[in-house]
């Protein structure tokens, strides 16, 4: 079988001692389950023999399980290099945001930037969504007056309910569902002056109402699971 295949070529090149392993989407074509089988399989070679892996994938979520550092190129460029969760949570550039997982960015403006590195936003076309975010430490490359994007990763969007606001709010119509088992995908365009923006919602462990396309709910989010990202300005910004 193909599992077998990619196991058997493993051992052939583990047996040799090598410094360095280069692994080139060795999983791929491979069915789900079996696929996670030899994930898990790799995470132990690795932790157990000590060898250095450089893992080539296309699959992200991949990616995020086996390694500890992540290298995300872009034209032959290198785009940005860190651990799993510093990639997902603090890109460095839209592609890289874009690129490691689903997300929602936001064009803000940045109103006013204070002492403590947080820093004022209003969505560019509607002045009603304001917000606060802490920038990265020691960042110099924010000012008042620049554009640039919000990201709000999926997961920590949710539909607004009786209980007190908890930040920005956006009034979307449902578009589309996904049911993923544990968790439902949906997305959401935004209804008035972001009507260009479509949403992705992510509920874990859900087990709520269905939400039937079509139907209209508020998105919010906390300020503290926002990230402003940082832009190059100029040409090609």
């Amino acid at each position: 079988s193909g599992g077998e295949q990619q196991r058997v070529a493993l051992a052939r090149s583990m047996i040799q001692h090598p410094k360095l392993l280069l692994l080139d989407e060795p999983l791929s074509a491979l069915d789900v389950k079996l696929k996670k089988v030899l994930q898990a399989e790799l995470k132990r070679l690795h932790r157990s023999i000590g060898l250095t892996f450089i893992h080539v994938t296309h699959d992200l979520e991949e990616a995020m399980m086996l390694a500890d550092n992540v290298c995300v190129m872009q034209g032959g460029r290198l785009l940005q290099v860190g651990a799993p969760n510093d990639i997902y949570h603090r890109p460095a550039t839209r592609f890289v945001a874009e690129f490691i997982g689903d997300t929602n960015l936001i064009p803000v403006r940045i109103t006013a930037i204070s002492d403590t590195d947080v820093a004022d936003y209003v969505a560019i076309g509607d002045d009603s969504l304001k917000g606060r975010v802490t920038l990265p430490h020691g960042s110099t490359n924010y000012h008042a007056g620049m554009t640039t994007d919000l990201m709000i990763r999926p997961e920590f969007l949710q539909f607004r309910t009786d209980a007190a606001p908890i930040g920005p709010q956006v009034p979307v119509g449902i578009s589309e569902t996904f049911m993923r088992g544990s968790t439902i995908q949906i997305k959401a365009k935004a209804v008035g002056k972001l009507d260009d923006l479509l949403f992705t919602v992510e509920l874990s462990g859900y087990t709520g109402p269905d939400y039937e396309i079509g139907s209209d709910h508020v998105l919010e989010w906390s300020d503290e699971h926002a990230f402003l990202l940082p832009r190059t300005e100029g040409p090609g910004a």
